[in-house]
């Protein structure tokens, strides 16, 4: 109860000192950037700290973490500087109802899941002894890069910044690495909710203007948005539905020689799922792990016909099993970057403009490229960390802002459609490298296994699956739409919405074609394609102490040139019996590039594909919860212990 409380207290004055920057680089935002500013204050806590500690200016101390903190306050005051405390007082008058309420939402999440951790904390099983061993190394590393806890003498080489932001946490708060593996889960789980809250009512509310009686609506536009939480974090696609119908043994028959068939089942491919039930049939699934499959839906096979297994998870899944993988490290503030594209739609983004010209000698004239300084320093840092935190985010979130900022300046009239174009790509290039620039120490120390990107020509995803997956999601915007069109009276913009989505569709699958015949007439051009840095793993000590921090430094800047439930609610796990088959799970170690590995180091390596199915749809005017991760689901919460509910997930 001590850490928890401690955690709540120091993320939320993290919060606190946070909201004025939003306050008043946001203006357009309905809560004024007040549901994200705990997740804003968290990220600029760590880049504060990471970057100086990175750069050999810091030590991995306490200390370290409150001089960050003092830095934070700094930028706390710059902000209020230019708001009058009454402005701010009237603020928290007008907003009452929508601070209690988040207030509220985010005690009850962040209560609500550490209770669940709690009733079963143990890290382990899939990931969570390599996820809890990046947080131990980063507690006990004096220095950063933190060491790598799989192969001694090294640095970690992974986008790691979300474990440096729980170890933050545990090192401020004394808490121990253990509990701060189920502590982050809980937090994580509970800044999402904040945050898909916030933006739902944003999105509801519009853009922000001085009209007090509007916005001072009734308290039921306060709770339409806890919609957006729920549809982000507990509503699940269709298997567990699936589930429930299969455990009861629809659609199958028992044929004449005894064997079961179902062509519904057989057309549908849903692996477990295609295989007769098990006697006798009951409406609870009762198959080992039966929750699993929701988080393997697709099925994809190669030109030979063979099987491959692909990931969909989805967030209450990942949740519910708890593994702090970087595609839930990064959620809360994946939520964040959404709302600062909604503010960049409205027109924050280029207020007090400052020229930013591809030619800076050169002043007269129109501006390259108009932004907002403070606004824009602050959407590098944020978009930046998006690389940091899960690298796959990077693109797509930098895509979506430059997307919102050119799309609505078109939208107030202020640019043509090619001048919108042009502004698409200039702010997504200068963005992508300040992003790219404020992290470089990151990208220095990082190599990956990911060896090229192809186009994908052989696995395409099947409808049914779709629909298994995304439907939950997917129908209510539908029948919003519907709605629209009835009230409007007139489906024009609807045509176009679909002839520009539906050619969008087929530029993307003409252009993966394209590849694909290039790459079968001309082999040689596949050494073309795009490659992530690859380099030996470097021992740390080439980067902790080679270099004095100033020399670090100097060569870097030489150098600098990403609501339908699922079954299962009261079903029990066994704590003792629940992952009886992690060590096969365990590989040995992948590193042979003559680094001495740790006596007890294993590395986790799944063999298994791994494919991003997310379709990150941002419709601003209709809903962006789809943009995350789609789906969750509630009922297989593993509620029931054995033992005395405790944070501790030491295995």
């Amino acid at each position: 109860m001590g850490d928890w409380l401690l955690w709540y207290l120091v993320i939320s004055g993290l919060g606190w000192l946070a909201f004025p920057i939003l306050y008043r680089l946001a203006p357009s935002l309905a809560d004024r950037g007040y549901t994200v500013s705990r997740a804003l204050g968290w990220l600029l806590w760590g880049f504060l700290f990471w970057l100086p500690a990175s750069l050999g200016l810091l030590r991995n101390e306490v200390a370290s973490l409150l001089l960050a903190a003092a830095f934070l306050g700094v930028l706390s005051l710059w902000a209020l500087s230019a708001i009058p405390p009454h402005e701010l007082t009237a603020w928290f008058r007008a907003r009452a109802r929508l601070v209690v309420i988040a207030e509220l939402l985010f005690l009850a999440s962040f209560g609500l899941w550490t209770l669940v951790r709690a009733t079963n904390p143990e890290a382990l099983g899939t990931e969570k002894p390599m996820e809890l061993a990046f947080i131990n190394a980063i507690l006990r590393s004096p220095a950063f890069p933190p060491h790598d806890p799989w192969l001694s003498g090294y640095a970690i080489s992974y986008y790691y910044f979300g474990y440096v932001l729980v170890a933050m946490l545990a090192m401020i708060c004394g808490t121990e690495g253990a509990i701060a593996f189920n502590l982050g889960g809980s937090l994580l789980f509970s800044l999402s909710a904040l945050g898909a809250y916030g933006l739902v009512y944003n999105l509801l509310r519009g853009r922000n203007t001085a009209d007090e009686q509007r916005l001072a609506s009734s308290g039921s536009s306060h709770l339409w948005p806890l919609f957006g939480p729920l549809f982000l974090l507990l509503v699940s696609n269709l298997e567990g539905f699936l589930q429930v119908l299969h455990g009861r043994g629809l659609f199958w028959r028992v044929e004449g020689n005894g064997v079961w068939a179902s062509p519904f089942w057989k057309w549908l491919d849903i692996k477990d799922l295609n295989q007769p039930p098990t006697l006798p049939l009951t409406w609870m699934p009762r198959r080992f792990w039966w929750w699993w499959r929701a988080s393997r839906v697709l099925q994809d096979y190669d030109l030979a016909g063979v099987a491959r297994e692909i990931i969909d998870e989805f967030p209450f899944f990942a949740y519910l099993l708890a593994d702090l993988h970087p595609h839930v490290l990064a959620m809360p503030f994946g939520l964040l970057a959404m709302h600062l594209a909604l503010a960049l739609f409205w027109g924050d983004g280029n207020q007090r403009r400052v020229g930013l010209r591809l030619s800076l000698l050169r002043w007269e004239g129109e501006p390259w490229l108009a932004l907002n300084l403070p606004f824009f320093l602050l959407g590098a840092v944020c978009l930046g960390g998006m690389a940091f935190l899960n690298t796959w985010d990077f693109p797509t979130f930098v895509a979506l802002a430059a997307g919102s900022f050119a799309l609505g300046r078109l939208l107030r009239g202020e640019r043509t459609f090619w001048q919108a174009g042009g502004d698409l790509l200039k702010f997504g290039m200068v963005t992508g490298f300040a992003g790219v620039l404020l992290y470089l120490p990151f990208y220095l120390g990082f190599s990956s296994q990911v060896g090229g990107i192809l186009p994908n020509l052989i696995y395409p995803t099947r409808g049914a699956h779709f629909w298994v997956m995304f439907a939950p999601l997917l129908l209510p915007i539908f029948a919003y739409l519907l709605s629209l069109r009835r009230l409007a009276g007139e489906a024009g913009w609807l045509r176009r919405g679909l002839v520009l989505s539906g050619s969008l569709m087929l530029a993307l699958f003409a252009l993966s074609l394209a590849l694909g015949g290039v790459d079968f007439a001309y082999p040689s051009c596949t050494d073309a394609i795009p490659r992530f840095i690859e380099r030996p793993k470097r021992p740390a000590s080439d980067h902790r102490s080679v270099h004095p921090p100033f020399e670090r430094t100097w060569r870097l800047a030489h150098l600098a040139w990403p609501a339908l439930p699922h079954p299962g609610l009261a079903h029990r796990l066994d704590p003792a019996d629940k992952f009886p088959n992690w060590r096969a799970r365990l590989r040995r170690a992948a590193y042979s590039d003559g680094g001495a590995a740790h006596p007890r180091a294993r590395v986790f390596l799944p063999a298994r594909s791994l494919r991003l199915e997310d379709e990150h749809h941002f419709q601003i005017l209709l809903s962006s919860l789809a943009n995350v991760e789609p789906g969750g689901s509630l009922w297989q919460c593993p509620f029931i212990a054995e033992s005395a509910p405790t944070l501790a997930g030491s295995f």
